[in-house]
């Protein structure tokens, strides 16, 4: 069925600039399973960074949030649906700052009636009957409500979208508001989320009945991985922690230096994969580990910056890693602990989104969710008095997570089999 249709993949950043790493993967299992893909990214400056499978049409497409473009948002006022959404938003949602609501939701049907009419003319463009498209956001975002309502239009179209954090979670947007879930809860054939979390939380969150909530399904990440082992041998006499994550607020990079800091009877090697949306942010970093951990014998770090996925798996696989260390403020399930758990690493991390998901007495060591350092520090510390026994059955529970929850293969191959009963419903 899917061999016979156009996948149109909708993206933010892919395959452009660093981010969305793990779309590769999920792309490598797609691909092979449509007659045409185009892969649509909102980025439109960075070069491409990323091979994509053979076949695969590469296009850009952004709204620029110009003083024209708000002017015309404004008149989206004046549309039933605008004050339907608002109207219920402001009786579901806790929102601090009605007016910002307000601006939030113009400009977004705006940005979503754009990206609507430029749908519209690509499908034209090439000759396709709706019936023959499979959309697909990678996000829950303006341009899902451009999907949702090409699906109001033309209901044999089939409209799908992922949910990770920042689409997913009010809470971690200003003025904790998400615009125009309704329509797109309402119309979209299906949402794939992530995490259980994700899933319970969207409809908790809507107050979705149970059959309104027909269409969220949870359909988990993954990672490959040919060299999936956990390494016998332990470090004694220095723990080895990893962080992989890129540096910004929610990632809390800086509570991890200042928990090794306070550190005194344990002897760490430190190494952080990812680099700063803002050079800032990174400088900022530095400076910290410098001033906090420089002076202390007992720590080592490094700061390694952007890496590739292929170097990260290398560096997992030539290095005895104790610990993946993650204390985000908030997450949906981090493919950083898929991988490692990849290759038997557990993991410590705060209990955020779907983390509690992956990790569990058996992978790994769970903190509360704003954990102070001496928190963190404990924990670190209770693990370097782990006998090697406990060590190993961690680093086997950890191997068999990865195996039996986020391995690629199985998950995607899940996920083609949604998307074959979904598209075989909607061409009856």
């Amino acid at each position: 069925m899917l061999k016979d249709k156009t996948l149109i993949y909708i993206t933010n950043i892919y395959p452009f600039g660093n981010g969305e790493e793990f779309v590769a993967q999920e792309m490598n299992f797609l691909a092979p399973s449509f007659k045409n893909v185009i892969i649509l990214s909102r980025n439109i400056q960075d070069p491409q960074t990323r091979d994509v499978p053979e076949g695969c049409e590469i296009r850009r497409y952004d709204v620029p949030a110009t003083s024209g473009a708000k002017f015309a948002a404004a008149f989206n006022g004046f549309r039933p649906l605008f004050w339907k959404e608002f109207l219920k938003s402001i009786k579901h949602f806790d929102i601090p700052s009605k007016f910002s609501a307000i601006k939030t939701l113009l400009f977004a049907m705006y940005k979503g009636n754009q990206f609507r009419q430029y749908l519209e003319n690509l499908i034209a463009e090439k000759g396709l009957n709706y019936t023959d498209v499979v959309l697909f956001n990678y996000w829950i975002s303006d341009e899902t409500f451009a999907t949702s309502a090409l699906k109001q239009a033309h209901p044999e179209i089939t409209a799908i979208s992922r949910s990770h954090r920042w689409d997913l979670y009010f809470e971690r947007n200003e003025n904790n508001f998400l615009p125009l879930r309704f329509f797109i809860q309402k119309y979209m054939d299906a949402f794939f989320f992530i995490a259980t979390d994700g899933a319970n939380y969207f409809r908790q969150k809507l107050k979705l009945t149970a059959q309104a909530s027909k269409n969220l399904m949870v359909s988990r990440l993954g990672v490959l991985n040919s060299r999936a082992s956990y390494k016998i041998e332990l470090n004694r006499d220095e723990l080895h922690l990893v962080s992989c994550s890129m540096i910004y607020a929610n990632k809390r990079v800086d509570l991890i230096v200042e928990t090794l800091a306070q550190l005194e009877n344990v002897k760490v090697k430190w190494i952080h994969f990812g680099e700063a949306y803002d050079e800032k942010d990174m400088e900022a970093l530095k400076a910290q580990a410098e001033t906090e951990l420089g002076p202390k014998e007992n720590i080592t770090f490094e700061l390694a910056g952007f890496r590739t996925n292929e170097q990260v798996y290398d560096y997992y696989a030539n290095n005895n890693v104790d610990l993946l260390i993650n204390l985000s403020a908030s997450e949906g399930v981090p493919v950083s602990m898929m991988e490692c758990m990849s290759f038997g690493i557990p993991v410590l991390a705060t209990k955020v989104g779907g983390v509690a998901e992956i990790v569990t007495n058996a992978t790994g060591f769970l903190l509360s969710p704003d954990p102070e350092p001496g928190e963190v520090a404990e924990k670190i510390e209770h693990y370097a008095t782990l006998s090697d026994n406990k060590k190993l059955k961690l680093r086997e529970g950890a191997l068999k997570m990865w195996n039996e929850r986020y391995n690629a293969r199985a998950n995607y191959d899940s996920l083609i089999e949604n998307l074959e009963t979904i598209v075989a419903k909607n061409s009856k």
